[in-house]
C-alpha cells in the first residue's frame, strides 16, 4: 500500500471538523466556569443566560479548513500549495482568537482567566500538521529522483543505440 502526503494533509484537514466539537475555550471568575466548544463558537450559543456571538476567527479557521480541503483534490500544484496557505491562515486565526482573549482578560476590570482547551491545541497542531505534509508532498521523493536519474541514463544509452550516423561520423574522425 502506498502512503500519500496528499492523504495524510486531507486527514489532518478533516480532524479539524472533529475538533470544533471538542472544548476550546474555558472563562472563570471566582467559581464559575464556562466553557465553549468550537462549533459553540462557530454558531454562537447562550451561555448562562447571556448571548455569545459567532467568533469571526473560528469562522475564518472553518472556512480556510473547507476551502483548503477542496482544493486538495486538485491534481496540479495548486492542490499541495493552497491547503498550505489556507491551513497557514487558519493557525492565524487561532493565534489572533488567543491573543484577542488575552488582551480582554488585560483590560477587564474583573479577574477572569481563560484557559484554551484540548480542542483549540489539537485544532493547531492538526493545521501544522497539514502544513507540513503538504510541504513534505512538494519535494520529489528519492525514489523519483532515482528513476528519473535512471530513465534519463537509458534514453541516452537509446540515442546512442538508434543512431548509427553518430558512429560512423566519430570513425571517421578518429581516422583523421
Amino acid at each position: 500500500m502506498k502512503f500519500s502526503d496528499v492523504r495524510v494533509s486531507r486527514s489532518f484537514l478533516c480532524s479539524i471538523f472533529i475538533l470544533l466539537f471538542f472544548p476550546f475555550v474555558t472563562f472563570s471568575c471566582g467559581n464559575q466556569e464556562v466553557g465553549l466548544t468550537g462549533s459553540q463558537m462557530l454558531t454562537g450559543a447562550t451561555v448562562m443566560d447571556e448571548e455569545v456571538p459567532p467568533q469571526d476567527e473560528i469562522i475564518i479557521l472553518a472556512f480556510s479548513t473547507v476551502v483548503g480541503l477542496a482544493i486538495s483534490f486538485l491534481k496540479n500544484k495548486w492542490g499541495r500549495i493552497a491547503p498550505i496557505i489556507l491551513a497557514l491562515i487558519g493557525i492565524a486565526s487561532l493565534f489572533f482568537m488567543m491573543n484577542r482573549y488575552n488582551d480582554a482578560i488585560r483590560e477587564s476590570i474583573v479577574r477572569v482567566e481563560v484557559t484554551f482547551e484540548v480542542g483549540f491545541w489539537l485544532s493547531m497542531m492538526a493545521l501544522v500538521g497539514g502544513v507540513i505534509s503538504n510541504v513534505l508532498s512538494l519535494w520529489p521523493k528519492e525514489n523519483d529522483r532515482s528513476n528519473s536519474q535512471e530513465s534519463i541514463v537509458q534514453l541516452d544509452q537509446r540515442e546512442e543505440s538508434i543512431t548509427p550516423q553518430n558512429s560512423l561520423e566519430q570513425e571517421r574522425v578518429k581516422t583523421e
